[in-house]
Order: C-alpha cells, then structure tokens, then sequence
C-alpha cells in the first residue's frame, strides 16, 4: 500500500483539526438536513486531514504547506509536463 505525502504543515493542521472539530459539533447538534450532512463530511475531511497530514487536493495540485523538513515540498504549483511550446521565428 502506497503512503501519502505529508504536504500539510503544523499551522495547516492546526486550523484543520479545530475546524473539523467545531464543524462536527456543528453538525451533531446545531442543524439538521442538509446542512448537517455538509458540516458533517466537511468536518470528518478537515479532521483526517490534520490528524494524517495529508491532502490529496494539495498532491492533485503538487501543492504543500509543509516544510523540507516535513518531507513535503515547498508551497508551489509544479510545471506541467511538455514544456513550453517554441515560437516560430
């Protein structure tokens, strides 16, 4: 089984957890229908995403906000692959 990238630093992960934790109180007690269903996925996303340190929206768009040090790689998009087309002289 292939492991994630830790791409998501300590500050990243920080504000995901408290924001997962208060959208799942949110959802378990504050609303109902729809919108408990919306807190409650969004809250269990932003949990599992602090608590393992990795997103896979940020690996889809080779971002991360954590440092060397972390693994990952700097906040930065990657180039797509092709390069550059060459302009006709």
């Amino acid at each position: 089984m292939k492991q994630f990238e830790m791409n998501v630093g300590k500050l990243d992960r920080i504000v995901r957890i408290i924001l997962g934790v208060v959208l799942l109180i949110v959802a378990a007690g504050y609303t109902t229908g729809i919108l408990m269903f919306i807190a409650l996925v969004l809250g269990m996303i932003f949990l599992f995403t602090g608590l393992a340190g990795s997103c896979i929206i940020y690996s889809l768009l080779g971002l991360s906000t954590a440092g060397k040090s972390s693994g990952g790689k700097p906040m930065q998009a990657e180039p797509k692959q092709g390069g550059k087309r060459k302009k006709k002289a």
